[in-house]
């Protein structure tokens, strides 16, 4: 997933002394096992961050962070303003023999 400024729509990086962290949710894949004591919340590094990439040695938006779809993530800032979000979950588009998919505007 990758951050967004809201005012100018353009990608940007965790802000400096920004934590993202991992929280209780029903797709956490920690809880969906049962394993994880609850509440549960872990702090989680960028892609670059785990290789030891420098945040300065970033342009915008080129730090990435991966979790699986309906990961529920606390994002807290320097000055403890919260914000949990909840990382979407893709529809199954299975198909059975014979099926025909339909899209709009098509003849």
């Amino acid at each position: 997933f990758d951050f967004v400024d809201p005012l100018t729509s353009h990608p940007i990086n965790l802000p400096p002394n920004w934590k993202i962290f991992v929280v209780s949710g029903p797709f956490t894949k920690f809880s969906m096992y049962g394993t994880a004591p609850m509440p549960l919340k872990i702090e989680i590094k960028s892609l670059e961050a785990h290789h030891g990439v420098r945040p300065q040695e970033l342009r915008p938006g080129e730090e990435k962070y991966m979790e699986g779809e309906g990961t529920r993530l606390l994002v807290v800032s320097p000055w403890g303003e919260e914000a949990v979000f909840q990382l979407p979950i893709r529809r199954s588009i299975h198909l059975d023999a014979g099926q025909v998919i339909v899209y709009p505007g098509m003849p």
